[in-house]
């Protein structure tokens, strides 16, 4: 997918499909589904020089990758198919509504090609998902047709909690919701996956995120509902895989 092709999940009256887990299919396909992340503090050039090679030599989705590193990985991609992710107001999304339609924006213009921007996480937890939606409009609409993945941190809600924040991503009119930013020390669990899918029946995709470090957490999140997976594990997670697929 490209910055000129419309997202597969923006058609929110088109269901999406799951994703297929024949046992051969997913464990030689796995790295398709992963988001090869660094989002660490101190991340320099040349642990994103890494992470692209590395995504191109095991066949990830994209590398998302903190704002400032954008321009320089869509220059070491530029002939990959690997796609360059960054995050908006990364890791509470706290900011003020035009920082953030300015950061997405921004963001666009260096080389992004898809966006995980954090949903402010105060306005979640107080209730007021009137004003997330609302935000979370104007960034579609400012960086449309550039996929929107919006990250609503489920470790921290509660189940009604996670209903609402679902509804205002899907009215928003953003393209997947993301479970979390894994910062809050709480790894996301398979049930809020089967909540968010079974609330969303595919108008939605569901980004899994926050502590999926195996082969066979990876499969428990796909099972679970999700189509794309965030994870600074990736290289394990394709190891595991290949070993599995080895070994049946």
């Amino acid at each position: 997918m490209n910055a000129e092709e419309e997202s597969p999940s923006a058609n929110h009256d088109n269901p999406i499909s799951p994703v297929d887990l024949s046992g051969e299919k997913i464990a030689s396909a796995i790295a398709a589904y992963i988001d090869h992340t660094l989002l660490d503090f101190g991340t320099g050039e040349k642990d994103v020089l890494r992470l692209c090679r590395e995504a191109v030599q095991y066949g990830f989705h994209a590398v998302c990758i903190p704002p400032a590193f954008v321009t320089f990985a869509q220059s070491e991609l530029a002939q990959s198919s690997v796609l360059v992710t960054t995050v908006v107001s990364f890791p509470f999304g706290e900011d003020t509504t035009k920082v953030k339609v300015y950061c997405a924006s921004d963001a666009v213009i260096n080389g992004a090609k898809e966006l995980d921007v954090v949903a402010n996480l105060g306005a979640l937890l107080n209730g007021d998902y009137a004003f997330v939606c609302k935000e979370l409009s104007l960034i579609v609409s400012e960086v449309t047709p550039v996929p929107v993945k919006v990250i609503i941190e489920t470790p921290l809600l509660e189940e009604s909690q996670i209903i609402s924040s679902a509804q205002a991503v899907l009215d928003s009119g953003a393209d997947m919701v993301k479970t979390s930013t894994g910062v809050s020390g709480t790894a996301t669990d398979i049930s809020e996956v089967k909540l968010l899918h079974s609330l969303l029946k595919g108008r939605l995709g569901i980004k899994a995120s926050g502590g999926i470090r195996s082969f066979e957490s990876t499969k428990a999140m796909l099972s679970a509902g999700a189509i794309r997976l965030g994870t600074s594990s990736g290289l394990v997670i394709v190891k595991e895989a290949r070993y599995a697929l080895a070994g049946s």
